[in-house]
This record gives structure tokens, sequence and C-alpha cells, in this order.
């Protein structure tokens, strides 16, 4: 059990401070936790949320524009000797196409015990071209591995996600982080990305870890990477990035080990 949070598997104690070697021990003696559904087909749901702000266009208002975010699975990952699906998450918005992290697109040696299996976005019947920004939730290896498929194109992080991953050693796969052409943007705390969606830091999983809270007005969705790694962190919520969480009183959130969204229970 790790130190500084007793009975619960190291990998669910914040922060996850070691490196790729510590990370990877922490998949492996938790997988069995992982809530992982067996049997269950892979899907890629489309859920709309309509929000209450308004938008100009073409000098007419448009009312309750609808946004879209649907799950791709772009990996799985072995743990406990049970297969963890790693999905990356777009969100469609009337002003933009947002990809939520980028998976992996290639196999290396750091993680090999983890036995990755690749569904790489570039891979798979994926529009490329169609996205406009990328937001990494934080720089660990299965969350920026694909990030040079979108060279040239905005990618925002949390400033001090991206110094951890540039400064410290073991943290994660650096040169997948500064791939030729990655254009990162350094974010300091929240940001207002696009109408109804914006970043907030939740740290807890890392130091820099944010997510994405979609909606304004009535409960939000929340895309959150890693602020969970599954979903008894946030029925019982113990980090400060998953008790932000919880305070926005989500109607669903997107976790990139899950193949369902979280819902909060009902009495």
């Amino acid at each position: 059990m790790g130190a500084g949070c007793p009975g619960r598997p190291p990998f669910l104690c914040p922060p996850i401070a070691g490196g790729l070697a510590e990370q990877n021990a922490r998949f492996t003696r938790t997988g069995s936790t992982v809530a992982i559904r067996r049997g269950e087909t892979e899907r890629q749901a489309i859920l709309n949320v309509h929000m209450s702000t308004t938008t100009a266009a073409v000098g007419t208002q448009m009312n309750a524009p609808s946004i879209t975010i649907t799950p791709v699975r772009v990996a799985d990952l072995l743990a406990e000797g049970e297969r963890m699906p790693v999905y990356v998450h777009v969100i469609d918005h009337p002003d933009a196409r947002v990809l939520v992290d980028t998976g992996m697109t290639e196999l290396h040696p750091a993680v090999a015990d983890l036995d990755p299996r690749l569904r790489p976005l570039s891979r798979q019947d994926f529009d490329l071209a169609g996205i406009d920004i990328v937001v990494n939730t934080h720089l660990h290896f299965d969350h920026c591995g694909g990030n040079h498929l979108f060279a040239g194109r905005p990618i925002y992080v949390q400033r001090r996600e991206l110094d951890d991953a540039r400064s410290k050693d073991g943290y994660t796969i650096r040169e997948w982080v500064g791939a030729p052409g990655v254009r990162s943007v350094p974010v300091d705390g929240e940001l207002e990305l696009l109408p109804g969606l914006r970043l907030v830091p939740a740290p807890g999983h890392t130091r820099g870890i944010q997510v994405v809270v979609v909606g304004s007005g009535g409960r939000p969705v929340v895309v959150g990477g890693d602020v969970a790694v599954w979903f008894g962190e946030l029925d019982e919520p113990h980090t400060e990035g998953q008790l932000r969480v919880r305070a926005l009183d989500p109607e669903l959130v997107w976790l990139a080990h899950e193949h369902e969204p979280w819902r909060p229970r009902t009495v």
C-alpha cells in the first residue's frame, strides 16, 4: 500500500512522482482495480451537450449550439494480466474540433512491460487534418505519444506539467513531448479555450494535470484524462483535482482508462 494514503494501492496515490519504472509498477500492482468490463464491445459513443450560452453567427443569434464528445480507443495496456484501455476524446465545438490527449503511435522499451497494443489515430478512420486544437491533460507517455501527428497546431498544456516533463528524468518519454514540429502552448491556471469550454487545473495524478470542462450553465461534462484512473476515485475523492471535479457537480466525467463515463451515484 502506498505511504501517505493507507489502504489504497500505490498507483492511485497522488502524486505520481517517480519515473517511468515506478509508473509502470503502479499499473502492474493495481490493474485488477481498474474496473475493466470484460467482454464489453468497443464503441465510440457520442454525447450531445447542450449549452445555455448563445453565439453570434453572421449577425444572427444561434441558441444552444450543440457540442459532441466522442471517445476513441487508441491503445490497451497490460495490468496484472488484464487489458486496460486507453482513450482519447474528440470535442466537436461549433468553433473548432478539439482533441484531448493523443495516445501512442509507437512502442518504446521504457514501457515494454506494459505490453502496449496500439491503435494509433493515424491508422484509424480518423481525420487528423480536421483537428484544430489539441489539449494534453498531462504528459505521461500514453497521453502525449501522438502529439507529433499534429505538428504546427497548438497543443495546450499546463506550464507546470510541461516544465516537469522537460526537467524530470524518467517522468515521461521526453522525445515524444518535444517531437519535431510540436507546438506546446503553456497555460497558467484556468483558461477559457472556447465559449463553453475551459481548461481547469486538477492536481493529484501529476502536479500539472488539467481537465476540460464542457458547458456553461447547468451541470457540465468533464473530460478528465487521469484525474481519476477508476470510478472509485471519484466516488470517494481524495486529491485536490478530484475534489475540484466533484465540486463542479458534473453530469458525467469521461476518463482515459474507462470504457464508459463516470456518473454521480443516485440516492
